[in-house]
């Protein structure tokens, strides 16, 4: 299996877009031919050994019964569902990691493997691999908190909207501004990984700011990833992963966490990092792809 397809959001601006981008890149790094479309009915005909669909752009999507189908939150059709059955096609379900997850655990204790659902549980990780990730960023004395990506909420209160502005009038009572860049609707690439990382290695802190949701469900997000392979130590108000085992760091409390970030020592810090890069390896894209053609091997 060479040719991988990833069907969908290619120029559209959508936070799914980021994920689509991050398989193909690592697709293409792991040696695979990889095209990404958009999802068009143009594209029905289009030959390929995998493809790559989220249910947020899979109107067009017709399955092949030589083909084999990684599904996030698809929502399959009668037709569709009728259609796989009748053809045997091999495919598996895709869904991020949250308490609700189940299954063996693969690799690690957040990615779990559900044969009943035929669904792999995982945290997205970050993009980059091992040889792309910036060294270790000291404490420094900036008076900037930037925050790359988005904040938002949605009908189902799940954003991060209520949390991020208790932590900017916190950081505001220390004389640190919060700065927001990124998350525009109108720039379809958004910020490169490159600026992303010099605005992170640059803050004060740098830390993954969560909504109510996401920590009561054990939601992780990118940007903890993320951040670890810029260089700096995990610092959030979520929970944390199951996989982690420095507990430092993951503080619910938004003003008790400014205050540990300000005060902790060098060392401690550094301990943190170290600990956390080494976790991080579990947690890339290309380990996501790996374990995920794994599974579909052994099915």
């Amino acid at each position: 299996m060479k040719k991988v397809t990833i069907w969908g959001l290619k120029h559209t601006r959508h936070s799914h877009r980021f994920i689509h981008k991050g398989f193909y890149e690592n697709f293409v790094k792991l040696g695979f031919e990889t095209n990404w479309v958009e999802d068009k009915p143009t594209n029905q005909e289009l030959e390929s050994d995998i493809y790559f669909v989220s249910g947020v752009a899979a109107d067009y999507i017709k399955f092949k019964k030589k083909s084999i189908y990684i599904l996030h939150n698809v929502k399959l059709s009668d037709q569709n569902i009728d259609e796989i059955q009748r053809n045997n096609i091999n495919h598996i379900n895709l869904q991020v990691y949250t308490n609700d997850s189940k299954g063996e655990e693969i690799d690690n204790k957040n990615t779990l493997f559900d044969p009943d659902t035929n669904t792999i549980f995982q945290p997205w990780g970050t993009p980059l691999n091992p040889s792309e990730w910036s060294e270790y960023s000291p404490k420094n004395k900036s008076r900037i908190e930037w925050w790359v990506g988005a904040v938002w909420n949605n009908s189902l209160n799940q954003g991060n909207v209520s949390a991020i502005a208790q932590y900017k009038t916190l950081l505001w009572k220390k004389n640190i501004l919060f700065i927001k860049r990124g998350g525009s609707r109108f720039r379809v690439e958004g910020i490169s990984d490159f600026r992303n990382a010099k605005l992170i290695r640059n803050s004060r802190i740098g830390a993954t700011i969560v909504g109510s949701w996401q920590r009561d469900n054990n939601y992780i997000p990118c940007r903890l990833f993320k951040n670890i392979s810029f260089g700096i130590p995990p610092t959030s108000n979520m929970s944390m992963p199951k996989s982690f085992t420095n507990t430092s760091g993951f503080i619910k409390d938004l003003e008790q966490l400014i205050d540990f970030s300000l005060h902790e020592s060098e060392a401690s810090r550094q301990e943190r990092f170290n600990s956390a890069r080494q976790i991080l390896k579990t947690f890339t894209y290309s380990k996501n792809i790996t374990r995920i053609l794994n599974v579909l091997e052994g099915k």
